[in-house]
């Protein structure tokens, strides 16, 4: 509900209408990744949910302390849920500490980091009290780790650079978790060339967007990840691939195809349909869910003509 919620309130703040962002906020809770993974490992989900906080927040930025408070709690909450949070807020800091900074002083910076401090740090401080090292059971800088703790003998970007046949297993483990989404990867490529080659003028929030996506996934590739389990490890995408999910949305708003993709997102959904045991009350949610849509006045299918689903 927090993951639908954040992702529907993200795109309306990035210009989606009110349908098309409920259309946006379904196809990332119906990724296989979600559905399937969500009574096992939630913790990435959470960790998703944090991200879009602190990116809603970070979005658009104003000088109250309030501001600056809610944002600290969001930091710490991505820092302090897992230890990849950090990488994925220094991704964030990247882009858009300048907008942050030029609003701060004191007071606000307290807000700020105090949060962090409790809510992020205090895992990492508590791990150094306890075994001396703050990235325990995992090893860094020459930090003892512990026995058992094996997955961080393998990384993604090692997998391709040691073993090329491993760039099959990873584009099927996409196409098998995010399904037609997983194209959204190259989107930011799509975008640096229109801009480029094509002198299409976009607006900076996306072409930022695009960059955050872009990186996040480069944060993928130095994560510990078993080459064993990439298809349950991709979920560590999320960070990486809303924000792309997103970009593609608002590029087909930018062109005038946003029916055409949203009836392929809809469909996406359907399809992890087939995935479910069969319980019928599960079924009838989303038959529910899915008629609204469809008939909803203001939703995609409004205004669509015969055209339209040709050049579907």
């Amino acid at each position: 509900i927090l993951l639908f919620t954040l992702c529907r309130v993200i795109s309306r703040r990035f210009g989606l209408s009110n349908a098309y962002s409920t259309i946006f906020a379904v196809s990332v809770v119906s990724l296989n990744s979600v559905t399937r993974l969500i009574n096992s490992q939630p913790v990435d989900i959470w960790l998703a949910i944090f991200f879009l906080l602190c990116l809603y927040l970070l979005n658009k930025p104003n000088k109250t302390g309030m501001y600056f408070l809610k944002l600290g709690i969001s930091f710490g909450l991505l820092i302090g849920v897992k230890y990849s949070g950090v990488l994925f807020v220094g991704v964030l800091a990247l882009f858009h500490y300048k907008k942050v900074l030029k609003n701060i002083n004191l007071g606000k910076l307290l807000s700020l980091t105090i949060p962090i401090l409790i809510l992020g740090f205090s895992w990492y401080l508590r791990n150094y009290a306890l075994t001396g090292n703050p990235m325990y059971p995992g090893g860094l800088f020459g930090l003892e780790k512990h026995p058992d703790f094996m997955v961080q003998n393998w990384y993604p970007i090692v997998s391709l650079l040691q073993n090329p046949s491993f760039s099959v297993t990873f584009f099927l483990a996409l196409v098998s978790e995010y399904l037609i989404w997983s194209v959204a990867l190259v989107i930011p490529v799509l975008v640096f060339y229109l801009k480029r080659v094509k002198r299409i003028t976009f607006d900076k929030t996306l072409m930022q967007l695009a960059l955050v996506g872009l990186s996040n996934f480069g944060v993928y590739l130095f994560i510990p990840s078993n080459p064993g389990a990439v298809v349950s490890d991709v979920r560590y995408l999320f960070p990486s691939f809303i924000p792309l999910v997103l970009i593609t949305f608002l590029l087909a708003n930018k062109f005038n195809k946003l029916r055409q993709l949203s009836i392929t997102a809809i469909l996406s959904a359907i399809a992890v349909l087939t995935q479910f045991e069969y319980r019928p009350k599960i079924a009838f949610v989303w038959l529910i869910v899915m008629t609204i849509f469809i008939y909803n006045k203001r939703s995609l299918l409004a205004g669509t003509t015969r055209r339209d689903l040709k050049d579907l």
